[in-house]
């Protein structure tokens, strides 16, 4: 009877391992806090939408200074906003990583106890079967409880079975959760990048308004002076663009390129959504006193200031630079182009800031810049065009009015993104 005691008990405490009232008041704590972010974070998502509203509505009116102030202060806030969330998410990271850790933990004792308790039960069941029925039944005073011992033999197997297979399952779960908890840390560290590099483009912003406001003395005469200097100058970079592009088009031996329709880039954006096609688009044939004819080299996406650019595969940059240097508003701006293994080229133009350098790899996915406006744009969103790669090339405008900016034989990106 002793030895049955001593399984029922062993068997308890095999059914019941719960984690330490402590540790779970702790977890439950960490949750209602991660709660209390996730509304944080909704409530300035909105505020952001706003924002992105009230910039929507007035990029589509008339280019007066009173209309570029309104935009540059709203763009300003609305960065400031971006801010808050990304520290609100870098929180929520923080909690959602020490939840994780708990839980770690708790998983780990449990199945260190799981263990423990078998390895006594089977031990006691060893020296329960050591004895013969007829051991058994001599030693029970009553039939019913030599009956009762040899159920017990007989349900233990199946028992212990099925904890193995809870140990197994409570494995699993530990399994996942330490993935998890890899991925969260990747994520907290973007998230704080972002938040590094969204304070930087907000102090660029407020650089450009002050710089903007000092121009133009705060007059419209001299605002519209300004725009018309720029549009002369942003037709003839175009024009040259366009007229050495022409001539780099034709060393495009397609045999040298991926097969069409391969899929062999990723989106450079989250959630991408064209505000642009290549070549002859509508926008294009509009504006011919932009694209003198020739089309769009490219793709235009959406993409509010400071949305993370991501490479579309792996390679190696190629070069940087800002166009803006030297042809303030005429060209690409902020620009990055980078090399693939596969004889493409590919370009990410008017970023508000770039994360890469020459000569560095990069992987499929990697964040590398952040959109902006840099650079001749009608309002925030990235340029992406991709070049054969043995097309490309690094030059002054023949004018001279951009020194340094990359030129190549453009292809329809949409040859090799992901279907839409």
């Amino acid at each position: 009877m002793l030895k049955r005691y001593k399984f029922a008990v062993l068997f308890a405490l095999l059914l019941f391992l719960p984690m330490s009232s402590l540790q779970s008041s702790t977890i439950d704590e960490l949750k209602d806090k991660i709660q209390d972010r996730e509304k944080q974070i909704s409530d300035i998502e909105s505020e952001i939408a706003s924002y992105q509203k009230t910039l929507d509505e007035t990029e589509k009116k008339a280019s007066t200074l009173n209309n570029e102030i309104i935009i540059r202060d709203t763009r300003i806030k609305k960065i400031n906003a971006d801010i808050r969330l990304t520290e609100s998410n870098i929180k929520k990271a923080e909690l959602v990583i020490e939840t994780l850790i708990l839980e770690i933990l708790d998983k780990e004792q449990k199945i260190t106890d799981r263990k423990a308790t078998l390895a006594e039960l089977i031990r006691t069941i060893h020296e329960l079967e050591g004895e013969t029925l007829i051991e058994i039944f001599l030693a029970n005073e009553q039939i019913s409880d030599f009956f009762g011992d040899v159920e017990y033999l007989q349900n233990l197997d199946s028992a212990i079975q099925a904890n193995l297979m809870n140990l197994k399952d409570l494995k699993t779960i530990l399994e996942n959760e330490k993935e998890l908890n890899e991925r969260e840390k990747s994520k907290l560290s973007t998230l704080r990048s972002d938040f590094s590099a969204r304070k930087t483009i907000e102090e660029n912003i407020k650089k450009d308004k002050a710089a903007l406001l000092k121009k133009t003395q705060q007059e419209e005469a001299k605002y519209q002076q300004l725009l018309d200097e720029r549009e002369k100058a942003r037709a003839e970079i175009i024009a040259e663009i366009n007229e050495i592009e022409e001539q780099l088009r034709l060393l495009i031996d397609p045999s040298q390129l991926p097969p069409k329709g391969t899929k062999v880039l990723a989106w450079p954006v989250e959630d991408p959504f064209i505000t642009q096609g290549y070549g002859y688009t509508v926008f294009a044939v509009k504006r011919s006193d932009i694209y003198q004819g020739k089309g769009h080299n490219g793709i235009d996406f959406r993409a509010s200031i400071g949305t993370p650019i991501l490479a579309v595969a792996d390679g190696v940059v190629v070069d940087t630079g800002n166009t803006d240097l030297t042809c303030l508003g005429g060209s690409y701006g902020k620009w990055i182009v980078i090399k693939h293994s596969n004889n493409l080229a590919t370009v990410y133009a008017h970023l508000s800031l770039i994360n890469v350098k020459k000569g560095q790899e990069v992987k499929k996915g990697e964040s590398i810049a952040y959109s902006g406006d840099s650079g001749y744009t009608l309002g925030p969103h990235l340029h992406f065009t991709v070049y054969a790669a043995n097309t490309l090339r690094f030059a002054p405008s023949p004018s001279g009015r951009c020194r340094y900016q990359p030129y190549g034989g453009p292809i329809d990106p949409l040859d090799y993104l992901p279907s839409i």
